[in-house]
């Protein structure tokens, strides 16, 4: 059996390891302007980022538990897409560019279910608190896109950090549109209509971030918040 002694002297040990690594032993990982992480889930690692007071992850969520094609859909129950993938098989449709470039596509319900532990999926008032530490949604839209890969040279400048990329979307009647063109993110934040959420959205013609609802069977992009 070890004793008080043995005790103290592991834990002097310990601590002076942390100080010669020069980190705390109990230091927040997102204790930074930006770094990354990995989904326990699937073992996805994912970019992250400080923009303002919030940390948000800089690439589109890509947890795929199932795939469907653009045909099925529902506002009630969960549906995961891949852009122009018209199948089943889970490592199939993760193994296409689309995926690997843009992640996936989710309804609704879906979407509200699919942030790893410590994030979630933001509000409308959230988004509204990071283009407003932008300078407003008529200024925000330019600093948020991507520097390249928008049609017809439609990019941003991604001062942000955010790294928006278009995505496209899932229509809620099926089929996949606007993939170079179009980012939209789906927010947790219901419109008037209980089958419809609010959605905000990027385009190559336009510098803005445009705020609109849409049903929920519709397929979009999420990006995560931090808790």
């Amino acid at each position: 059996m070890s004793s008080r002694k043995d005790i103290g002297i592991l834990i002097s040990a310990v601590f002076a390891g942390c100080l010669i690594f020069g980190t705390a032993c109990n230091k927040d990982p997102f204790d930074s302007s930006k770094g990354s992480f990995k989904d326990t889930r699937d073992s996805h690692s994912y970019s992250w980022a400080k923009i303002g007071t919030q940390i948000w992850m800089t690439e589109n969520l890509a947890f795929l538990p199932s795939v469907n094609p653009s045909e099925l859909g529902s506002d009630t129950d969960i549906f995961y897409y891949v852009y122009d993938y018209e199948s089943t098989f889970v490592n199939t449709a993760k193994a296409t560019p689309n995926y690997q470039s843009y992640g996936v596509l989710y309804n609704w319900p879906s979407a509200t279910k699919a942030c790893p532990d410590g994030w979630h999926l933001p509000l409308d008032a959230e988004w509204n608190v990071l283009t407003g530490f932008l300078g407003g949604d008529s200024l925000a839209g330019h600093q948020m896109k991507s520097k390249s890969g928008w049609f017809e040279n439609g990019n941003g400048d991604n001062s942000s950090g955010f790294n928006g990329t278009a995505g496209g979307y899932r229509d809620n009647d099926g089929g996949f549109f606007l993939l170079g063109k179009n980012a939209g993110y789906w927010t947790a934040t219901n419109a008037d209509s209980t089958n419809a959420a609010f959605v905000r959205d990027l385009g190559y013609n336009y510098e803005v971030i445009g705020q609109g609802f849409y049903n929920k069977r519709g397929g979009f992009s999420v990006r995560c918040v931090r808790n």
